[in-house]
């Protein structure tokens, strides 16, 4: 129990715990004490324990409040800029909030009427109009 106790001590750099352990193995009538004291010997008088690490400031484990932009890039790509693939892939994806979803279906409502050629499609300043509404950087790239 006191070499596994010694030996978690030293895998965690605690040395002061670890020299105090083969203190009282070094001690004891066992057939490898002498390599216990020159374990000892080893980690000198006064061991001293490794600095303790700095905790992770809290402003370092928020997550950015920014898209990723090597996903959008890569979705871009992928769907060769087309506008209406891009707002349904913004539908589809559950990350993005309700109100950018049903932004983003209503622009390809309003993509797919006027590809059908009926009047009531969307010219392309309407377009620009609508995707200022969407508010998810993936559509606007397009």
């Amino acid at each position: 129990a006191y070499l596994a106790a010694a030996e978690s001590y030293v895998s965690v750099r605690a040395f002061a715990q670890a020299a105090e352990v083969y203190r009282r193995v070094s001690r004891l009538e066992i057939k490898g004490r002498e390599r216990y004291k020159r374990l000892l010997d080893r980690l000198g008088k006064h061991p001293e324990d490794a600095p303790r690490p700095v905790p992770v400031p809290e402003f370092l484990k928020r997550l950015p409040d920014y898209e990723e932009v090597w996903y959008v890039d890569l979705a871009e790509w992928e769907l060769d800029g087309d506008p209406a693939l891009i707002a349904a892939g913004v539908m589809a994806d559950r990350r993005h909030p309700d109100y950018v979803r049903r932004h983003a279906l209503l622009l390809v409502l309003e993509i797919s009427r006027a590809a059908r050629g009926s009047s009531a499609g969307l010219e392309h300043r309407q377009l620009i109009g609508r995707l200022q509404e969407v508010r998810a950087y993936p559509v606007i790239a397009a």
